[in-house]
């Protein structure tokens, strides 16, 4: 991520609202420093090489120079230009204090900055949908079942039921779909198909690469996942060298220290607990695919990075402190972790 900034007393000062996006052109300083900047409020860049939209404004104190277009506040106001593909970042988080320079008239602006978001030491994976590519085995197993009695399996329905434990999902979608079986009865048949499409579970991109380097780095990594251990066996059975890296798993659905599911934050705070160092919350990051993951993270005091599925609202991935298109995007750098090689 790049920053350009120009300040020797930096302060913080009002942003321009969202709806209002700046023209971005050379009018910024060439020189300064920033640090504490303000990231709340979400806005469009254009002059980024990735084709996304919403990034972020920051304001830090102009000491000379004019404005940008279309950005209040006189020269005390300052644009955070991205050449990276991170769609949004939300929060007020310290930036390292780095001098800037400018490089072009086109305002790619040079700023170092090592961290954006707190500092963390630990991380916790989820499993569907986030490390491995499973939501579609799900939906093939519930489909297979509720065929049989003319209903369908829709994504409307699987977005109300991600990230919960079994038993949930399953009184949930019998509730939806008004199924006549007891949960208890479609959750059986359900796991009944869980053996045949479970085992052709592949990894979603960039996973793979991100736990062996974080195994690399000595960054103590664990899994939290909602699955029962029964299932869980049954995805990870051809990735057993891989999921051999895990400080530890904590499967929800069987775990009896799991009281309640997602979006309850029990399942993080566990799974914190049974590191070797038991870290705070704070020192921890999530990695979810799921809105009721990332409430269950959120709830945990917990910062969590989000990469939802491309049908999924984008209100739904408003608690994310970060949210990817694909964990390919993510920089681990960003929360004070070794950057990948």
């Amino acid at each position: 991520m790049r920053i350009c900034a120009s300040s020797t007393a930096p302060s913080r000062v009002p942003v321009a609202k969202a709806h209002q996006p700046p023209s971005l052109h050379s009018g910024i300083p060439a020189t300064g420093d920033c640090k504490n900047v303000d990231l709340s409020v979400p806005v469009h860049a254009h002059n980024c090489r990735f084709p996304v939209k919403n990034f972020v404004r920051a304001a830090c104190a102009c000491a000379r120079g004019s404005r940008p277009e279309g950005v209040g506040g006189g020269a005390r106001d300052l644009l955070l230009l991205c050449d990276c593909s991170l769609p949004r970042i939300h929060g007020r988080f310290d930036l390292c204090k780095s001098s800037c320079s400018r490089r072009d008239p086109g305002m790619r602006v040079a700023c170092p900055a090592k961290q954006i978001f707190q500092k963390v030491t630990h991380v916790i994976f989820d499993l569907d949908g986030l490390l491995l590519d499973t939501e579609i085995l799900y939906t093939k197993a519930a489909q297979n079942v509720v065929s049989k009695y003319g209903k369908s399996y829709t994504q409307e329905i699987k977005h109300k039921t991600l990230g919960f434990q079994g038993a949930d999902a399953a009184k949930e979608v019998v509730k939806l779909l008004d199924l006549p079986l007891t949960w208890q009865e479609y959750y059986k048949l359900v796991k009944q198909q869980y053996p045949v499409v479970m085992r052709n579970a592949n990894f979603m991109p960039g996973a793979e690469r991100l736990v062996r380097h974080f195994h690399t780095k000595q960054i103590p990594i664990a899994v939290a996942t909602s699955s029962g251990q029964d299932t869980y066996d049954i995805k990870v059975e051809h990735h057993k060298s891989l999921f051999s890296l895990f400080s530890h798993v904590v499967t929800g659905g069987t775990d009896p220290e799991v009281k309640s599911g997602k979006p309850s934050p029990d399942i993080f705070l566990v799974c914190a607990r049974r590191f070797k160092d038991s870290p705070k919350p704070e020192q921890c990051l999530v990695l979810e695919d799921a809105p009721n993951g990332v409430q269950a993270a959120v709830k945990a005091g917990m910062q969590v990075v989000m990469v939802p599925d491309k049908q999924i609202e984008e209100k739904a991935t408003k608690l994310a402190t970060l949210k990817l298109n694909s964990l390919e995007e993510f920089r681990p750098e960003m929360f004070g972790l070794p950057p990948l090689e």
